[in-house]
């Protein structure tokens, strides 16, 4: 059996797929090997030397220089500046995508590369992320619950996250408002309290920048059973400027699942990342991080986009289909 799979292997087919011409496991392979071995059998094992490995990637390049002529040139890059490109990727203090993140961040910039190359040189430079693991359990999925959004301010998700300043051993409070189509920040309130008039005033700027009145109006803004969120002041705002309001049950914040993968974003990209030592210097760190990701931050539950190119492109096509 040895011996036949080293006539393939000379031959220049590799381990695996000799055996699996021969029908038999590979492990059946290494272990007869090692019993050879232990007897004293001289056994010489021609390694296939496989395919070689690739140290340039194509990249399109498109030519600025005049409107009318879209000329694209393919040409290799030397692996050197594309390791450079990630390097400087992760330059970004907000930047700690995972490598199929990084893979459709250099297709947008016009590689045509592979997520495992991507996988083998950021290897290489130590920059993978830790795996996450995800622990097994029986419990009854609430898909039916999910909200399914099919165009920007159909539906609101907002809730309240608790944020740790370290240098005054205490926490902040979060209020954030997101379009579950878009994914986008539309407006926050940072602070140490968040009280009823702080969820307001957050719902206020965010139908501010939406354009939102009762005339237009087609949205739902779903919450928890906080009580900011169960307000009169907040329950009569709503029913002011005709926003349908829903709550989702209790103990259940997968039916809130939009602001609550949102607000674990913040948890993993922003809090775990950065220690602050007074509240003014995270409240103006948030700023920041909220201005990334709102604009420069790719999404993949929104085909690899920005929340702002999302909005934009069916704003775009909409305008379209309304002029034909």
């Amino acid at each position: 059996m040895i011996e036949l799979v080293q006539r393939y292997s000379i031959k220049g087919l590799s381990v695996l797929k000799a055996t699996k011409v021969l029908c038999f496991p590979r492990s059946t392979y290494y272990s007869n090997l090692k019993l050879d071995k232990g007897n004293q059998i001289e056994t010489k094992v021609v390694k296939s030397k496989g395919r070689p490995r690739s140290r340039t990637t194509w990249r399109f390049i498109y030519s600025d220089n005049d409107a009318s002529d879209n000329c694209v040139k393919k040409v290799s890059v030397d692996d050197k500046a594309l390791e450079d490109e990630i390097l400087n990727l992760f330059s970004n203090e907000f930047i700690c995508y995972g490598y199929r993140k990084v893979t459709w961040f250099l297709r947008r910039n016009g590689y045509e590369i592979n997520h495992k190359k991507v996988y083998r040189l950021m290897k290489e430079f130590h920059l993978l992320r830790p795996k996450l693991v995800k622990h097994r359990v029986n419990i009854r999925r609430v898909k039916e619950y999910k909200v399914e959004a099919l165009r920007p301010d159909e539906v609101w998700e907002i809730d309240v996250k608790c944020m740790y300043i370290h240098g005054e051993r205490r926490n902040a409070f979060l209020c954030s408002v997101i379009d579950c189509f878009t994914r986008e920040d539309l407006a926050y309130h940072f602070g140490r309290h968040c009280l009823k008039e702080d969820v307001l005033r957050v719902l206020e700027e965010a139908c501010k920048m939406r354009n939102i009145s009762f005339s237009n109006v087609l949205l739902r803004v779903r919450s928890d059973n906080g009580s900011q969120f169960i307000s009169r002041l907040v329950k009569s705002y709503l029913e002011s400027i005709g926003i349908e309001q829903e709550h989702i049950d209790v103990a259940t914040p997968e039916e809130n699942g939009f602001i609550e993968s949102f607000h674990s974003i913040i948890q993993s990209e922003f809090n775990e990342r950065f220690e602050f030592d007074t509240f003014e210097e995270c409240r103006q760190k948030l700023k920041e991080w909220v201005t990334f990701y709102n604009n420069k931050r790719i999404h993949s539950a929104i085909g690899y986009r920005t929340p702002k190119e999302c909005y934009e492109e069916y704003m775009k096509n909409s305008l379209k289909l309304l002029t034909h």
